[in-house]
C-alpha cells in the first residue's frame, strides 16, 4: 500500500504550488482586475447609454442647427446675392456720379465764370441805378392824416395873419370915398373873384366889412401862392402848362407821374433851388404888398412884410414836403370840380372848430363886434346860409358859392380831398352889396347936406352953378358906385 499515492497531498502540493505560481498570481490579479474592468465596463455601459441619449438629443440638436445653418446660409447667400446687385448698382451708381461729378465740374466752371460777370454785370447796373438814382429825388409815401393837418394848420396861419391886419379898424381917412388906396386890392379881388365875380369891400370898420377884407387878402394871397408856390416843380418860371401835364400824367399813369415829377425835382441843383424858392417867396410877399402894403402906415408895412414873409416861407417848406410825395397833391380854385369840397370862410380863426355849428353871432376879435370909430359893427348873420351844409360843415349847393377864397387840396391820383376849400356865400355877399348901396346913400345925403351949408354962404349965380356941377358929379359918383356894384354881382 505504501507504493500509493497521495493524491490529495499531490492536489494539495499541485494547488499550493499553482497558487504560488507566478502565472497564478498573475492570473489571479488579471481575474480580480477582470472582475473590477467588468464593474468599470457595467459603469461604462450606463455611462455610455446616458451618452447614447445625450449624443441623441445632440444630434437632434445638431440637425435643428444644421437646418437653421441651412436657412443662414440660404440667406446669406440671398443677401450675398443681393450685396453684389447692390454692389452692381453702386458700381453702376458710382459711374454715374463720376460722369455727372465731371458734368458738374464743368457747369461749376460755367457757373462761377457766368456769375463772375453777372456780379460784375450787377456791380455796373448799381453803378448805373445809383448814377440814374442821382437824376431824381427820393419819393416818399404820402400821409393822408400828417397832410391833412399841415394844410389845415397852413389855412389857420392864413387866416390868422388876415385877421391880425385885416380884421381891426382902420382910420376913417382911410375909408373915405375918395381915396384910391383900396384900389389895388379891388382891381385884385375882381379879377380872381369865382364863381361870381367880386365881392364888394365896404369902406367901414362894420363886421361885414372887416371879413370882406380878410376874405379878399386871403384870395389874393392864395391866389399868388398857387402861382408860384403851388406846383409841381420850381423849375419854369410859369409852371402851370408843366402842372396840367402832370396832372393829365397822373390820371393815366401815377408811376410814371412819380418818377417824372422826382426827376424834375432833381433837376435843379441845392443852391438853385435855394435861389429859385427865395425868388418866388420874394416874389409872392411883393405881389401882395404891391396889392395892400399901403393900407398900413409905414411902421406897420414892415412888421406885415416880415409876418408876411414867415408865413410864405413856411407855405414853401411845407409845399417842398409835397411836392416829393409819392402821390401828387394839387390846389383847385374850381368850385365844380368834381372833387371838390368847400366850406364857408369861418368868422374867425378861434370859430374854426365850429364855423357850422350854429351860432348866431360872430366872436369879438380885434375891436370887432361892438362900436369902431362911431360906426355899428352888428354882423348879417354871419353871412351863412345853415341849410347849405352838411353835418361835416361842407357845403352841400355849391350854387350857393359866390366866391373862393382858399384853394381845396385833393390827391390826384387818389381823387381824394385832403383839405377842404373856403368860400363866400351868397347870403353874405348879398349882405354886402345891401349895407354898401345903404353907406352910399348915407354918403350922398352927409354930401347933400355939407353942400346945402355951403351954398348958403355962397351969390345966388355961383350958388346955381356950384349945384349943377355938383349935382351931375355926384350923381355920375352914385351911378357908378351902384352900377358897378350891379356888375360885380
Amino acid at each position: 500500500m505504501s507504493s500509493q499515492v497521495d493524491h490529495a497531498s499531490v492536489v494539495t502540493e499541485l494547488f499550493a504550488n499553482i497558487s504560488n505560481h507566478d502565472s497564478f498570481k498573475y492570473i489571479k490579479t488579471v481575474l480580480d482586475d477582470n472582475t473590477k474592468l467588468k464593474e468599470e465596463i457595467g459603469k461604462v455601459h450606463v455611462a455610455n447609454d446616458v451618452n447614447h441619449g445625450r449624443i441623441s438629443r445632440l444630434m437632434t440638436d445638431l440637425e435643428t442647427l444644421r437646418t437653421q445653418s441651412q436657412d443662414k446660409d440660404d440667406k446669406l447667400s440671398a443677401q450675398a446675392n443681393e450685396r453684389a446687385e447692390l454692389l452692381e448698382q453702386l458700381r453702376v451708381q458710382d459711374t454715374k456720379l463720376k460722369e455727372s461729378a465731371r458734368h458738374l465740374s464743368k457747369v461749376r466752371t460755367t457757373l462761377e465764370k457766368d456769375l463772375h460777370l453777372a456780379i460784375k454785370q450787377q456791380a455796373e447796373q448799381a453803378n448805373e441805378i445809383q448814377r440814374l438814382g442821382n437824376f431824381a429825388v427820393k419819393i416818399i409815401p404820402i400821409n393822408i392824416d400828417d397832410i391833412s393837418a399841415r394844410l389845415s394848420t397852413l389855412f389857420t396861419s392864413a387866416l390868422i395873419l388876415a385877421e391880425s391886419y385885416f380884421a381891426i379898424d382902420f382910420p376913417l381917412a382911410m375909408l373915405s370915398s375918395d381915396t384910391q388906396i383900396w384900389d389895388p386890392l379891388k382891381i385884385r379881388t375882381t379879377k380872381l373873384a369865382k364863381p361870381s365875380g367880386a365881392f364888394p369891400l365896404l369902406l367901414k370898420n362894420s363886421w361885414i366889412a372887416k371879413r370882406m377884407r380878410v376874405a379878399a387878402f386871403l384870395l389874393t394871397l392864395a391866389s399868388e401862392l398857387d402861382q408860384h408856390i403851388f406846383q409841381p416843380s420850381y423849375l419854369l418860371e410859369h409852371g402851370h402848362e408843366l402842372s396840367s401835364f402832370l396832372s393829365d400824367l397822373a390820371e393815366a399813369d401815377s408811376e410814371r407821374e412819380s418818377y417824372l415829377r422826382s426827376v424834375l425835382l432833381a433837376s435843379l441843383s441845392a443852391e438853385r433851388q435855394t435861389k429859385m424858392v427865395t425868388r418866388r417867396v420874394n416874389l409872392v410877399v411883393q405881389n401882395v404888398i404891391d396889392c395892400v402894403g399901403n393900407l398900413f402906415p409905414r411902421t406897420k408895412q414892415t412888421e406885415f412884410r416880415t409876418e408876411l414873409s414867415k408865413f410864405v416861407e413856411t407855405a414853401c417848406q411845407l409845399w417842398g414836403h409835397i411836392q416829393q410825395l409819392q402821390d401828387r397833391v394839387e390846389a383847385s380854385f374850381d368850385v365844380w370840380h368834381e372833387e371838390a369840397r368847400w366850406r364857408v370862410l369861418p368868422e374867425s380863426s378861434t370859430s374854426m372848430s365850429t364855423a357850422n355849428a350854429g351860432d348866431e353871432s360872430p366872436p369879438k376879435m380885434n375891436g370887432i363886434g361892438g362900436k369902431s370909430n362911431g360906426e355899428s359893427s352888428k354882423p348879417a348873420q354871419s353871412g351863412v346860409q345853415r341849410s347849405t351844409t352838411d353835418k361835416g360843415g361842407d357845403i352841400s349847393d355849391f350854387r350857393d358859392i359866390a366866391a373862393v377864397v382858399w384853394p381845396f387840396f385833393f390827391v390826384d391820383d387818389l381823387e381824394e380831398v385832403i383839405s377842404p376849400g373856403y368860400v363866400l356865400c351868397e347870403a353874405e355877399v348879398k349882405a354886402t352889396r345891401e349895407e354898401e348901396k345903404e353907406q352910399m346913400v348915407a354918403g350922398a345925403r352927409r354930401a347933400a347936406r355939407q353942400r346945402e351949408r355951403k351954398f348958403r354962404a355962397m351969390p345966388t349965380v355961383a350958388v346955381a352953378a356950384d349945384r349943377e356941377n355938383h349935382g351931375e358929379v355926384q350923381g355920375e359918383k352914385v351911378f357908378q358906385k351902384g352900377g358897378g356894384g350891379q356888375r360885380s354881382g
